[in-house]
This record gives structure tokens, C-alpha cells and sequence, in this order.
């Protein structure tokens, strides 16, 4: 570290005595030396220098940890990754790692690893550690047994409540059910309401009709005979009425028919008042055209010919 080699690290490189600041990092230097004329510096970005004043290893717990510190190792692209039983090792050595790799080592594993660290600790071979790795593992499995079936028989030992094993079960896991009264009280609940349910399905088919087979009983023969006159009566209704409706419509055609024939006289009038207005014998021939026209109609007015009467004043 010369005062050259300074100079070309300093940003300002026409007043380098007035400088705050030396981009001394990643420059490689040893040691410092040579800053005696800058005496405005007020840093130097090279905070790392204080690991070179370091002797001992021991100096390093002066550092600050923090409190995540060996919980996470990530070692992907290392050397070591590439060895045999490498996870096995790393998880017998940290007791403290939580996750591996990005991936979780949870309790299980933490005691096969365990296991297999102190049979090669030991100087067994590493076939020998796989084995003691499986024995744990085996171990673990049947203490698991042992404690499912011990939680199920605890569940099921009252015979008495073994109808209601499932809500049982279910409020031990919610917490809401812990002693046998409250199963009691549920059990007197559930058989309440049953009770009622028979109840009110009993009152219901008392209320309907009851009816006997075809062919069997009085009742069944009277309630034949009822539907029967059912029957009739609707059907003497819908003749009725289909015979009231006949009469409407024949009242509507003989209103027709009428109009029909107003209009005809009113065009015979017509045609009369304008041939005797002509004079000749307009008249007859209009009174002839006229009966022509209503010679095939029934009931023909004889005065409906006759001039029309002066209006009333």
C-alpha cells in the first residue's frame, strides 16, 4: 500500500488531501499504511481490515451472533454435497440445524442421523451405521404404535358409551366433551329428540286416511263408490258448462246475422232515396234488385222497403 497505488483508488484525483473518501475494498491490501497526509478522511469503506488483526480463533466469539445462526445451511454447489451419506454427517454434527438444503429435518430424522453419528463415532463401519439408523427408525414406528393404540383403547374402553364412539371421539379432539356425565346428558339429548320424531310421524299417519287393500273391506268399496259419483258430478259440470258456451256462441251468431241484415236495409234505403230522386221507374227496379238480393234469406221485413220517415224535430 503505496502512496501511487492510494492515489488511484481516491475519487478526486485533483486535491487528494482534501478527499473524505478512499474506496480502499477489494484491492487486496495487507495492511494500511501511507494515509498520513489525508486528514479529512472521514471513512474508507474497508470495515472488513479488523479480521486481519486477528490471532486467535477465540477472537471470533467477540462477534456478534444472531440468534438464527446454524439453524439454516445451505451447501448446494460445495464439494461436499457430492461425498456419500453427506446429510447423515451434517445433521449428526449440528444439533441446532432446522432445515437442510431447503428442506426441513425434522424429528424422526434428527434421531436416525443421531444414531448413525455414534456407531461411526464408535468405529463402526458405515454399513453398521445404516443398520443402527433402521433400528431407531424401527423403534420410532413402534413407540407411535404403542402410543395410537393406547389413545384408542382409552377412547373405546366404556362399553356402555361404545353407540356413541364417534361423537365421543370427536369431542375429546374439540376439547368440548372430557368426562363421562357430559356424554350421559348428550345420550339423553339425542334420545329426546328421537322420541319426538316417532311422535310426530305417528300423528301424521293418524291423520291421513287409512284405506284397505283392493278388493278387501268396506272402506275400499265406499271409497270407490264415492269416486265414482266424483267422477260423474265433474263430468256433469264440464257438459254444462260446454253447454252454456254453445248457447253463447249461437247468441253471438244470430247478433251477427242481425247486424248483416241492418246493413243490407240501410243500403237498400239507400239506393231507393236516390232513384226516386232521379224519378222513373227507378224505384221499382231498385225494389226489385233489392228483393233479388234478399230473396234467399228467411223472414224478409215487408216495411223495410218503405221510405225512410222524416226526422223528428
Amino acid at each position: 500500500m503505496t502512496a501511487e497505488s492510494i492515489r488511484l483508488c481516491i475519487k478526486r484525483k485533483d486535491n487528494p488531501k482534501n478527499s473524505r473518501l478512499l474506496y480502499l475494498h477489494h484491492k487486496g491490501f495487507n495492511t494500511i499504511d501511507c494515509l498520513q497526509e489525508y486528514t479529512k478522511l472521514e471513512g474508507n469503506n474497508n470495515d472488513s481490515h479488523y479480521l486481519g488483526f486477528t490471532d486467535r480463533p477465540e477472537e471470533l466469539a467477540h462477534l456478534p451472533r444472531p440468534p438464527t445462526f446454524g439453524q439454516v445451511l445451505s451447501m448446494r454447489g460445495n464439494a461436499l454435497c457430492a461425498s456419500g451419506h453427506y446429510r447423515k454427517l451434517v445433521v449428526s454434527k449440528n444439533h441446532a440445524l432446522l432445515s437442510l438444503d431447503k428442506r426441513d429435518i425434522c424429528s424422526e430424522e434428527r434421531q436416525c442421523c443421531a444414531a448413525w453419528g455414534c456407531a461411526v463415532d464408535g468405529g463402526g463401519s458405515f454399513d453398521d451405521a445404516d443398520a443402527a439408523g433402521r433400528r431407531a427408525l424401527q423403534e420410532i414406528k413402534t413407540k407411535r404404535m404403542k402410543t395410537n393404540a393406547k389413545k384408542r383403547s382409552e377412547i373405546f374402553s366404556d362399553s356402555s358409551s361404545r353407540h356413541w364412539s364417534g361423537s365421543r371421539v370427536m369431542g375429546i379432539i374439540k376439547g368440548s366433551i372430557g368426562c363421562s356425565r357430559e356424554v350421559e346428558q348428550l345420550r339423553k339429548v339425542v334420545e329426546d329428540q328421537r322420541l319426538e320424531i316417532y311422535r310426530l310421524k305417528d300423528q301424521m299417519t293418524k291423520s291421513e286416511p287409512t284405506t284397505g287393500p283392493i278388493g278387501e273391506g268396506e272402506n275400499w268399496d265406499r271409497s270407490c263408490d264415492t269416486d265414482s259419483a266424483d267422477s260423474e258430478q265433474d263430468c256433469g259440470y264440464s257438459l254444462e258448462d260446454n253447454q252454456r258456451m254453445a248457447e253463447r256462441a249461437n247468441a253471438k251468431l244470430v247478433a251477427r246475422l242481425e247486424r248483416d241484415d241492418a246493413l243490407r236495409r240501410l243500403e237498400g234505403r239507400s239506393t231507393q232515396s236516390k232513384t226516386r230522386q232521379e224519378g222513373g221507374k227507378s224505384s221499382d227496379l231498385s225494389r226489385a234488385v233489392c228483393c233479388s238480393k234478399s230473396a234467399g234469406l228467411e223472414n224478409i221485413d215487408t216495411f223495410s222497403l218503405k221510405p225512410p220517415l222524416p226526422p223528428k224535430v
